[in-house]
């Protein structure tokens, strides 16, 4: 009997050195999720952000001026999607809410209007605005949209007004002021895959195709974009998971044109309550970029063969609570 449950737990060890691999290199594993899409956005995305919201101004983590410069390159354009981004997911809210076949409702059949807040700015956000917000503080500051449905939801229009963190914002009241809203699209379905659950959109010449997943826990989308006016388009591709050990995997991929080539920019962030890591540079080899969905922990966020150059930042709060300092290395190219 003693033999027989010293194997027993010889086999249990064995299959859990399996799952987790050795060196604590666990597999990733999705999980599912409860929360709205535009929730999942807020708590998961914008607040994982704003971990490392302000390495572009901070000389101790970047010391060089060239390299800070490069940093803040990379992640400008983040920033400037943030008000159409915004938008676009409160509208996938919308429209999962109107589509929604289990459980109880979010929005009732007969409305065609709904409110979303989001409490959390980054520093650039109203820095970068082509359109003048009346807000030079952006921790004081939340970007309110207001969502309304017409033509039977085939097009929605996306209103977002900064307001100040303490204002009470009223649908009725900001339906009067829609004129005066800082930011305004207006998003029309062209396909939606009831396989998949992906909202085909336009947006004057904006496009947009986004999906939220409840079963693995994903919102996930992309945006190819004229930012501010650019004669340039710009293209996002958003990936962000929610997985079974609490920990928060995002990725977002910037294809722009440099003559005749794309030039591919990654932010690829691992959260954790208190461990955050980062990984932000250019791509060399998009073929060889790793799937977050079947991502072992200790390679998310972590340079590999598809990248060329950039920085690796890491935010470790719980072995450094008295300093919460932000450590930063280069990879690729010659490090100084």
């Amino acid at each position: 009997m003693k033999k027989r449950i010293n194997i027993c737990l010889l086999l249990i060890a064995c299959v859990a050195l399996v799952l987790t691999g050795c060196g604590g290199n666990v597999y990733l594993v999705t999980a599912a999720t409860t929360v709205s899409p535009a929730t999942f956005y807020a708590s998961y995305y914008t607040n994982s952000v704003l971990q490392f919201d302000g390495v572009p101004n901070n000389s101790t983590i970047i010391p060089s001026t060239s390299d800070q410069i490069t940093y803040y390159n990379h992640v400008k354009s983040i920033y400037e999607v943030l008000p159409e981004e915004r938008c676009l997911v409160s509208v996938l809210d919308y429209l999962c809410a109107v589509n929604q076949v289990e459980g109880e409702k979010r929005l009732d059949d007969k409305t065609t209007t709904k409110l979303y807040e989001y409490s959390n700015l980054l520093q650039n956000e109203l820095v970068l605005g082509a359109t003048n917000t009346g807000f030079d503080n952006y921790a004081t500051t939340k970007a309110v949209v207001l969502v309304k449905g017409a033509n039977n939801n085939a097009e929605l229009t996306a209103y977002l007004f900064y307001k100040n963190k303490d204002a009470v914002c009223e649908l009725a009241d900001l339906m009067n002021e829609v004129s005066n809203a800082n930011y305004s699209y207006t998003f029309r379905q062209t396909k939606y895959n009831i396989q998949t659950k992906t909202y085909s959109l336009s947006y004057g010449t904006n496009t947009a195709n986004a999906t939220f997943n409840e079963n693995k826990g994903t919102l996930q989308y992309d945006i190819t974009t004229y930012l501010n006016g650019s004669s340039s388009a710009v293209k996002f591709e958003k990936s962000i998971y929610k997985y079974a050990n609490g920990a928060v995997g995002l990725r977002v991929l910037t294809t722009t044109k440099q003559g005749s080539a794309n030039n591919v920019v990654v932010y690829e962030q691992l959260s954790k309550d208190f461990y955050h890591r980062l990984k932000v540079g250019l791509v060399k080899d998009l073929a060889n970029v790793l799937s977050l969905e079947t991502m072992q922990e200790a390679k998310l966020a972590k340079s590999n063969t598809s990248d060329s150059v950039g920085f690796e930042l890491e935010y470790d709060i719980q072995n450094d609570l008295e300093n919460n300092k932000i450590t930063c290395i280069k990879y690729g190219g010659v490090v100084a």
